[in-house]
């Protein structure tokens, strides 16, 4: 057990004293062999299931791709990248990325989806499609993608200006 964490960033908040007036004085982690998947409750609706099942799939496929026993640095970091699960960083990655100042790279937020939609906008263009019909399949799809990673405030503001910018 350990205090809650201080990120080292400019502007960035004290989530230490956040989590000591929530009353939480202490965090721990665990070994990537101490995790397990959280079961979903039976009594949890579709959509919660749906997105938990989704999770799951992408999951098992980023550990296809970089093994987390064979390569756990490029696992945590794809794995908070694409997912927002920061859960494999170990601390001296966490520490380097926090010092360096660069720590919101791997957690998903607003450039991520910002370089996504520029991505989906661009492929969808040069697949034929008019604007219209790339500007809401492009919100679709970044909807989906935020929906199945639980997608925290800054996602759904990306998401959020993204809509009123292509609706403009």
């Amino acid at each position: 057990l350990r205090p809650p964490r201080q990120y080292r960033d400019p502007g960035v908040g004290d989530f230490g004293a956040s989590a000591r007036r929530a009353g939480i004085v202490a965090t721990a982690t665990l070994p990537l062999r101490g995790w397990q998947p959280w079961p979903v409750a039976g009594r949890a609706g579709l959509p919660a299931r749906a997105r938990a099942a989704l999770w799951a799939w992408l999951s098992a496929h980023l550990d296809q791709l970089a093994p987390p026993a064979r390569v756990p640095r490029a696992n945590a970091l794809l794995r908070g990248m694409l997912l927002g699960d920061e859960a494999r960083l170990d601390e001296a990655t966490r520490t380097a990325l926090q010092v360096d100042g660069v720590f919101h790279l791997v957690v998903v937020a607003g450039l991520h989806i910002g370089v996504l939609a520029a991505a989906l906008w661009w492929l969808l263009r040069w697949l034929g499609l008019r604007r219209n019909w790339t500007a809401g399949v492009t919100l679709l799809l970044l909807a989906g993608y935020a929906w199945s990673i639980a997608g925290r405030t800054p996602t759904q503001r990306a998401l959020l200006r993204l809509a009123l910018y292509f609706g403009a």
